[in-house]
C-alpha cells in the first residue's frame, strides 16, 4: 500500500477487450496516490483457492503440455477434481491459472486448457508443479516466436 492504491482495471480474460483496457489506462488521469494498471497480474503462486467446497492450491497442483506448431495446450492436473462438473472445476481453474499466469499470458499464450484429475496420473518424472507454469509458458512462448 505505502500510500499508494492500484486500480487493476480487467477485461476478465476477453482476448477482444485487451486493448480498450489498454486504452483506458493509457488515458487514466493522474491522480496523486494512484496508479492505474491494464489487466490483471501474476501473483506469487504461494495462495489456496476457494469456493464452497472447491479447494485448488497451485503448489499441490501440476501441469503437462502438448505442442503443435506453434500452439500450446495445458493440462492441469489437481486432487479430487473429478467429483465436481468439468464446466464448474474449467471456470475456478482459470481463475487460479489466471493469477499464476496473469490475465493476458493466460488467455493470449495457451491455446487450451484442459483439467484432469491427479489420482492416478501423478507422474511427476513427466509432469510439472504448477508453480513453475509461468516461467514454462515464457520459455515457450520465446522460442516460438509469435
Amino acid at each position: 500500500f505505502n500510500g499508494v492504491r492500484d486500480m487493476v482495471i480487467s477485461a476478465d480474460g476477453n482476448k477482444a477487450k485487451f486493448e480498450i483496457v489498454r486504452e483506458i489506462v493509457r488515458n487514466a488521469p493522474d491522480i496523486k496516490g494512484w496508479t492505474f494498471t491494464a489487466l490483471r497480474q501474476p501473483v506469487n503462486p504461494d495462495f489456496e483457492f476457494q469456493y464452497n467446497d472447491i479447494t485448488l492450491i497451485p503448489a499441490k497442483m501440476f501441469f503437462s503440455s502438448r505442442i503443435e506448431g506453434d500452439s500450446l495446450d495445458l493440462i492441469i492436473y489437481a486432487d479430487n477434481i473429478r467429483k465436481y462438473n468439468y464446466d464448474t472445476i474449467t471456470h475456478y481453474g482459470l481463475i487460479v491459472i489466471s493469477k499464476v499466469l496473469g490475465e493476458y499470458d493466460c488467455a493470449m499464450k495457451v491455446r487450451h486448457y484442459y483439467f484432469e484429475d491427479a489420482k492416478g496420473k501423478m507422474d511427476t518424472a513427466i509432469l510439472k508443479p504448477v508453480t513453475e507454469l509461468k516461467a514454462f509458458v515464457n520459455t515457450f512462448y520465446i522460442t516460438h516466436e509469435h
